[in-house]
């Protein structure tokens, strides 16, 4: 259904616009509410936190109405977070308007993946997977440049944030009234086994090495460029808008061309490795190479979603609520570290902490590719040795 997947990449859109503004504005917000780098670390950490809640419990939701009506409660609910955070002084209630907003983000990051499932064939899924996620690069691509006129109109943080609230309401009145002729609910949870378990904890593992690549720059490269570098805040801005400008050409570009004669291991593992090493050289070297990432890190995440819809089939709610979930909750402990090695050793070796993820993620990715490669020879093998010619 074209207009399910349409609005699904419109959520995905406004979901990523209010996810990565909020990088831009950490300075002043640390200023604002007087936080130390270690506490402010929790204005991220909350709401990956309750992501993880919002991402699992979504999956027994879907027993009862389908994933087109989470995402209209869950476009209901990121509003009042990001409201919330605006309105309140208090420390203790802006960290819970930060875990209604984590919540309200994992609910419609499962709802948006599995409404592009529903409506996409196993043929499409891919490139429908790539296009979702390019909506996300286009989002964090605007952010910067939406900091900079909310800054220009001469709103603060808070009133940006009022503003930009609204935003999730209009879509949760299309969803609302969007009435698709048919949408799919699972009549009870799927029960994953054992080995489906520790296949999903795997992964899950693989997408956190990643987010806490990708991750790290949306949320501290501004503070980083300005703080340690001594960049204008415009200037860190235009940085952090060509990292996300090469993330949206690349995810556009994997929506139209398919590689159909590689795999995705293969894809994930190559992304993987040059990604680790464009960003340990801008850490080094120059911050231009953390532009070029963009584009390396561009296939890992839609190509990841589209390679556990293979791998678990109809049971891809429950994995996807797992996987997503959990890296959510991997990227808690990323913020509190970030904050923590900053405040200790500053944030350019604090970051670090990208590359080494990534990395790891190679390194494992690489056992995967071998392992899957000396397969497909030994069946080419025995195809040809049991071959009716010889």
């Amino acid at each position: 259904m074209p207009a399910l997947i349409l609005l699904a990449y419109t959520s995905l859109l406004m979901q990523g616009l209010l996810d990565n503004v909020r990088g831009p504005f950490f300075p002043e917000i640390l200023s604002d509410m007087h936080l130390s780098g270690t506490v402010g670390s929790l204005f991220f950490a909350t709401t990956s936190l309750l992501s993880f809640v919002g991402s699992w419990s979504s999956h027994f939701f879907i027993t009862r109405h389908s994933s087109l009506f989470l995402m209209a409660l869950a476009s209901v609910m990121v509003a009042c977070g990001f409201a919330g955070v605006a309105l309140t002084q208090e420390f203790y209630f802006w960290l819970g308007a930060c875990g209604v907003l984590g919540w309200a983000f994992g609910a419609l990051n499962l709802s948006q993946n599995l409404m592009v499932f529903e409506a996409g064939s196993a043929q499409t899924r891919r490139r429908l997977f790539s296009g979702l996620h390019s909506m996300y690069g286009l989002a964090a691509l605007l952010a910067p440049f939406v900091a900079s006129l909310v800054r220009w109109l001469g709103f603060n943080w808070r009133q940006g944030f009022l503003l930009l609230a609204l935003f999730p309401l209009v879509l949760a009145l299309v969803s609302v009234a969007f009435k698709p002729e048919r949408m799919q609910r699972m009549a009870k949870i799927p029960v994953l086994s054992r080995h489906e378990w520790l296949k999903c904890l795997a992964f899950a593992g693989l997408m956190s090495g990643y987010l806490w690549g990708e991750i790290s720059v949306s949320t501290r490269l501004v503070l980083w460029l300005r703080d340690e570098l001594g960049y204008s805040p415009d200037m860190a801005n235009l940085y952090l808008g060509g990292f996300f400008l090469t993330l949206l050409a690349g995810r556009i570009f994997f929506s139209f061309v398919h590689f159909a004669a590689l795999g995705n291991w293969f894809i994930l593992w190559l992304s993987a490795g040059v990604s680790a090493l464009c960003y340990f050289l801008a850490l080094e070297f120059s911050p231009v190479w953390i532009v070029i990432s963009g584009f390396t890190m561009a296939p890992f995440f839609p190509l990841g979603m589209d390679q556990v819809a293979k791998m678990f089939q109809q049971k891809s709610a429950q994995a996807m609520g797992f996987i997503l979930g959990f890296g959510s909750l991997s990227v808690v402990a990323l913020h509190l570290l970030l904050g923590y090695c900053s405040d200790e050793f500053g944030l350019g070796r604090a970051l670090l902490m990208g590359p080494l993820s990534l990395l790891f993620v190679f390194a494992a990715l690489s056992v995967v590719v071998w392992r899957t490669q000396s397969v497909a020879t030994k069946g080419r093998m025995d195809s040809t040795i049991n071959s009716p010619a010889l």
